[in-house]
């Protein structure tokens, strides 16, 4: 059971953190882009990276908690799959 529930904790650090990044990532490049003539595109793309990661990031905690959740009770996560030969022998 703590195996399950540490393997978890680290499914969702992981989860979180890629989401983030992916989000920041995505909305930077996407404010750079279409950056107004005489500013720097670096600046502004970070600017709404940042914006972005503040704005999401309690919305992608809590759906990735319950993405886990889900996924560990149903055990479709590597890792913390229950062991099918120990279910049928109960």
């Amino acid at each position: 059971m703590a195996r399950r529930a540490i393997v978890g904790l680290i499914w969702c650090v992981a989860l979180y953190l890629a989401i983030l990044f992916t989000v920041g990532l995505v909305a930077g490049n996407l404010a750079a882009a279409h950056a107004e003539p005489g500013q720097d595109p670096a600046v502004v793309g970070n600017d709404a990276g940042e914006h972005a990661r503040e704005t999401a990031g309690p919305f992608i905690a809590f759906a990735v908690v319950g993405l886990v959740f889900l996924s560990l009770r149903l055990g479709y996560l590597p890792g913390a799959r229950r062991d099918r030969a120990a279910i049928t022998r109960n």
